[in-house]
């Protein structure tokens, strides 16, 4: 049976009592011809994903579309038992828009939503990138990332996709305070990115990784994927970090020929508030030499809540490259950058020898939520381009790699 009736506005989706809830979407395993997809209801009913293609602002042809089934888990929640439906497309075609609905298990079925396929051949791209986006409130994660995300996709309306680098909600085990809010204040943009998440610590708090597990369509907590010119490895940096070292290695290796790599974890090696913590200090002796050895371009991290870039760092040491004016041509070593929060919390500057630039606003403006940060990276044959942005715009960092002698 297909479904029954269309919803055309969009679902109520921190409601645990009917209709979608939680929809996103990610890549898979190839941008170019695959998409994932997850959504949760409160009913049992079926569990079916409509597509077809078509622009954004085009009307649905149900007649037209593809019908799939996904496959359906529960799992019990604080605000009652969860339907988690999870869906892979494949076979799609490159450079295509897609629109897509998804049924609530009571009948009815999502707005429609629409997402587009990688470009074949991609060469330059750009992406944005958030972290810390936790909060306690529907309404903060509604003025603060919902807010600096709404801005950042009017201003690059060119972005392939998001990238959040952890400690998304304040509290990972919670529906109906935490997830509930965070996928209700992105209820209108969500469903129409490709959003690519790492597991922060608050992410996974009392047992909270299950339910990171049951909110996006990933293969593990760790993963790679392959964009344009650029290998992209997310690390889970909760537990099990000797086992990722391996995997990591591997899929460098597997993907060689790959110019630019790119790693995004939580607790990073070199960062600000937290950097004497044992986890972070263990972290700071185990991974460096990996991503030295693996050739890594530029680490994205979470965890300490204010802008942090480093020196570029090789062999635990600062490297002297010369550049002008944020431009550097074949730098030795590695930049670690701390994306600096877009939730509610905001940590002081913490000063160590990797440190090259900080921000963090003025004390009297911690709670404006136009002074929260993202990065919008630029990513072409020849070079990374890095912007570190405000909510309203206003350029906090740049910072350009050139690579010319591959």
């Amino acid at each position: 049976m297909l479904l029954a009736s269309i919803l055309v506005s969009s679902p109520s989706y921190g409601d645990s009592k009917s209709g979608v809830i939680a929809l996103n979407t990610a890549f898979g395993s190839d941008p170019a011809t695959t998409r994932v997809v997850d959504w949760q209801t409160s009913s049992a009913g079926a569990n079916l994903l409509q597509y077809e293609t078509g622009n954004e602002n085009g009307a649905f042809n149900a007649s037209n579309a593809v019908t799939v089934t996904a496959s359906q888990s529960t799992f019990a929640t604080d605000d009652g038992v969860r339907y988690v439906h999870k869906i892979n497309l494949n076979g799609l075609q490159p450079g295509t828009s897609y629109l897509y609905r998804v049924s609530d298990g009571s009948g009815r079925c999502s707005g429609i939503y629409h997402f587009l396929t990688e470009a074949s051949n991609t060469d330059q791209f750009s992406f944005l990138t958030f972290s810390d986006t936790q909060a306690t409130t529907q309404k903060q994660f509604a003025d603060y990332f919902a807010n600096s995300l709404s801005t950042a996709l009017k201003s690059f309306p060119d972005t392939s996709f998001v990238l959040h680098t952890g400690d998304i909600v304040d509290n990972g085990s919670s529906e109906k305070t935490q997830w509930n809010y965070f996928f209700g204040a992105l209820a209108d943009t969500l469903p129409n990115l490709a959003f690519e998440p790492v597991s922060g610590n608050h992410d996974g708090e009392s047992g909270g990784t299950a339910n990171f597990l049951n909110h996006f369509n990933l293969p593990e907590t760790n993963y790679s994927f392959i964009y344009g010119n650029c290998l992209f490895l997310v690390l889970d940096t909760n537990s099990g970090i000797q086992d990722q070292i391996t995997w990591l290695e591997n899929t460098v290796k597997a993907n060689s020929s790959v110019k630019w790599k790119i790693v995004a974890l939580h607790k990073g090696p070199y960062g600000g508030i937290h950097a004497n913590d044992t986890d972070v200090a263990a972290l700071r002796q185990e991974l460096p030499p990996v991503f030295d050895e693996c050739g890594i371009d530029l680490v994205l991290e979470g965890h300490d809540h204010a802008y942090m870039r480093s020196y570029f760092i090789s062999n635990g040491q600062v490297v002297d490259n010369a550049g002008v004016n944020g431009v550097y041509e074949n730098p030795k070593g590695i930049t670690y950058i701390v994306t600096g929060a877009c939730g509610a919390k905001t940590y002081p500057v913490f000063l160590k020898y990797w440190t090259g630039k900080t921000w963090v606003p003025p004390q009297s403006e911690i709670d404006n939520p136009n002074d929260k940060l993202f990065d919008q990276i630029y990513v072409t044959s020849d070079y990374l381009e890095i912007n570190v942005l405000t909510t309203d715009l206003q350029k906090v960092d740049y910072l350009k790699i050139i690579k010319n002698n591959d």
